[in-house]
């Protein structure tokens, strides 16, 4: 199992954020979490990043215990996470802020072998290397976000929103790059989004999160199939029992 967290509680002051939430992500896979706005599900991947750390439970990685360290020994060791808003830096050029995703590459030497090859990926990036990432629309900013992130050769990726604020077109060629970049390099990648259907459709399996707890897990075909979305979203199925006239 390459990311195992088990029945961990994440408290912010008084509130409890996380309550016993435990899953799992296997080599490879693609798994999404679901949930509405405000489930903790942003919570559950700065705990995992090392940014939260968990009241209890464990969360490991490659069979390690990650719950104590860093969140830049996390980095190092693989677990690369995208987080919402596209948090780039403002004041760097796009290059400069690609090339910051190489420092986890320790003692690696193909770092600018790599650098051209995320330019092929994102061309609007190649074309504004040297712009200010301040420069950049909305969906330029996350495309650089995402890009830095593979630049760190990341052996799981936890994206956060990815398709937050993004043009249909442009949430295509987003969830197209990683899915072809996840067959070249055995990508395994976590996405946490609020939107299902994108997810659904590009998953192996799903976890739905509602008020800090796991509702539902299953495969998306099990998820889409069932009333489980729609209770976990709205608290009640969509479609309620009619009464007699």
């Amino acid at each position: 199992m390459l990311l195992s967290i088990q029945d961990i509680s994440v408290h912010h002051g008084q509130i409890c954020a996380l309550r016993g939430v435990s899953l799992h992500v296997r080599q490879g896979e693609t798994v999404s979490l679901l949930g509405p706005n405000g489930a903790g599900k942003s919570t559950l991947l700065w705990t995992m990043a090392g940014a939260v750390r968990a009241r209890s439970g464990t969360v490991e990685f490659g069979g390690r215990g990650i719950g104590d360290l860093p969140p830049e020994s996390i980095a190092r060791l693989g677990l690369a996470t995208v987080p919402e808003r596209r948090r780039v830096f403002s004041s760097l050029t796009v290059e400069e802020n690609l090339r910051l995703g190489l420092w986890a590459q320790s003692g690696y030497r193909g770092g600018e072998h790599d650098l051209h090859q995320v330019l092929d990926y994102f061309p609007k990036l190649a074309e504004r290397r040297r712009s200010l990432a301040a420069r950049l629309s909305g969906g330029e900013q996350q495309m650089l976000v995402i890009a830095r992130a593979l630049l760190s050769r990341p052996r799981l990726i936890a994206l956060d929103e990815p398709s937050f604020g993004l043009a249909p077109m442009v949430v295509d060629q987003v969830y197209d790059i990683l899915q072809d970049w996840r067959a070249r390099r055995n990508l395994t990648l976590l996405i946490v989004e609020q939107t299902a259907t994108r997810a659904l459709s590009f998953s192996d399996r799903v976890y739905v999160l509602r008020s800090g707890q796991i509702e539902h897990t299953g495969s998306p075909a099990e998820i889409c199939d069932s009333e489980r979305l729609e209770q976990a979203y709205f608290g009640f199925p969509s479609t309620a029992p009619q009464g007699r006239s």
